[in-house]
C-alpha cells in the first residue's frame, strides 16, 4: 500500500518520541505493517529512504532502499561523526520543489535496533551516511529548508521567501553575518 506523504508542514518540525516497537523481543503488529509499507511508498515515490512522520507517525523509525541497500532503523542516534564533511544537493519527499545544498559529515557511526530487535553499532560512509543523517533529522523535526541560508529581498527588505509581490528570484540575496 502506498501511503500519504506529509508535505512541508508544522507536523514535521516536531522531535519524534523514542518508539516502543517490540513486546517481548517481537517487534509489534502495526509496526511491521508501517515499516512494509514505509519501503513501498519510498521506491513508489523515487525516494532512496523514508521516515515515519513523513507518514503522520510519531516514532523514531526510518527505512533506507537505496541501491541495494535496504536497512531499518528504530529509535538511530549518531554515536560520532568523523572529521572530513561533503556539502551535496539534496531533495526530500516532504518538500518536493527543493533542492537543497547540506554539508554533512561523510562517516559517521551509529547505533539503533533492528526488526529483530538487535542492537547494531555501525559506521556508514557516502551516500549510506549522508541518507541516514537526512533521515534522523526528520525524527529530530528538521527538514532540508532548514539548512537555506537566510536570503534578504533587496527591494522590499522581506527574509527568505516572505516577500511581497515586488519580487522574483533575482532581487535575493545571501544575508552575511546575521
Amino acid at each position: 500500500m502506498i501511503l500519504h506523504i506529509v508535505k512541508d508542514s508544522e507536523q514535521l518540525k516536531k522531535v519524534c518520541k523514542k518508539s516502543d516497537v517490540f513486546t517481548d523481543g517481537v517487534i509489534k503488529e502495526k509496526y511491521k505493517f508501517m515499516i512494509e509499507h514505509m519501503f513501498q511508498t519510498s521506491k513508489h515515490s523515487g525516494g532512496v529512504g523514508l521516515a515515519a512522520p513523513q507518514l503522520g507517525f510519531d516514532e523514531r523509525i526510518f527505512i533506507i532502499n537505496y541501491k541495494n541497500y535496504d536497512c531499518v532503523f528504530i529509535n538511530p542516534k549518531i554515536e560520532s561523526e568523523f572529521v572530513e564533511t561533503k556539502s551535496e544537493y539534496e531533495k526530500c519527499l516532504s518538500v518536493p520543489d527543493q533542492r537543497v545544498k547540506v554539508e554533512r559529515p561523510t562517516t559517521i557511526t551509529v547505533q539503533y535496533a533492528n526488526i529483530l530487535n538487535e542492537r547494531v553499532t555501525t559506521t556508514l560512509t557516502g551516500n549510506i551516511a549522508r541518507i541516514f543523517q537526512h533521515e534522523l533529522d526528520h525524527l529530530n523535526g528538521v527538514l532540508i529548508t532548514d539548512y537555506i541560508p537566510e536570503r534578504k529581498c533587496l527591494r522590499c527588505g522581506a527574509v527568505n521567501r516572505t516577500c511581497k509581490s515586488c519580487c522574483s528570484k533575482k532581487c535575493f540575496e545571501e544575508l552575511r553575518g546575521l
